[in-house]
């Protein structure tokens, strides 16, 4: 039974280290501002943190990163480190694309749907318009009558 309390007495211990341990962890989640990001927002801060602010203010105004643009930066750096800049810039490229797309694919405003329409009823209108008229001027009281 001496073996039993030991262990009773060790995991108790653990239990407690661990509700410590999470509990401090919780308590510096909850002090760090919660920081959301837009599709590429991340990828854009990164480029200007690390000294390419040049590279993500296309995407700013909606522009894609060129390869011209590209180029010159990544002759000068590392392999590991171009190929992150290149990860970076084709995400922000990427959402580029999916936000112009995104655009294009919105539902067509019903007043253009039925500019036509419009149009061909103003059209008989006056000439509706015209025929009461003419048909007045004849002498008729009522010009559907006589029709």
């Amino acid at each position: 039974m001496n073996s039993y309390t030991v262990l009773h007495n060790s995991s108790d211990q653990e239990y407690s280290e661990f509700l410590k341990e999470y509990l401090l962890q919780s308590s510096a989640q909850s002090n760090d501002p919660e920081i959301n990001y837009e599709d590429g927002e991340m990828e854009a801060e990164w480029l200007t943190s690390i000294g390419y602010p040049e590279l993500s203010k296309p995407f700013e105004q909606g522009l894609e990163v060129c390869n011209a643009e590209l180029e010159p930066i990544l002759t000068t750096l590392s392999k590991p480190h171009a190929q992150a800049i290149v990860q970076r810039v084709r995400v922000l490229n990427r959402t580029v694309r999916g936000r112009t797309k995104s655009r294009s694919k919105r539902k067509p405003d019903i007043r253009d749907v039925f500019r036509d329409f419009d149009l061909t009823c103003s059209t008989w209108g006056s000439i509706t318009a015209r025929l009461f008229k003419k048909k007045a001027s004849k002498g008729n009281s009522h010009p559907l009558k006589s029709i």
